[in-house]
């Protein structure tokens, strides 16, 4: 059994900008210490700001490319003890619009 609690203290905040076919977004998140219990132990997991920050280009009216990168500053993020996210990630795609 693995419970992990919400986090006393927790921020999020972005900012969007858009030109033409070009849309940017700065995104900060902030996770106080939470606890975890595990089966028959417990600890805590370490506060952490993730910094994220994207960019889309329209193609067409329904295509767009898409860059992401979370994680910017190298920070221990770990939404799961013991399952710590990759620092920093840089993510690349395609986006299509039915």
């Amino acid at each position: 059994m693995q419970a992990t609690f919400a986090p006393l203290i927790s921020a999020e905040g972005s900012l969007e900008y858009g030109i033409k076919r070009w849309k940017f977004d700065l995104r900060g998140i902030y996770v106080g210490e939470r606890h975890q219990r595990l089966s028959l132990s417990s600890t805590d997991l370490p506060a952490y700001f993730d910094l994220r920050a994207g960019a889309e280009f329209a193609l067409l009216d329904d295509l767009s490319l898409l860059a992401e990168g979370r994680n910017l500053l190298s920070q221990a993020v770990q939404e799961f003890g013991g399952y710590p996210e990759p620092a920093p990630y840089l993510g690349l795609g395609v986006f299509y619009r039915f």
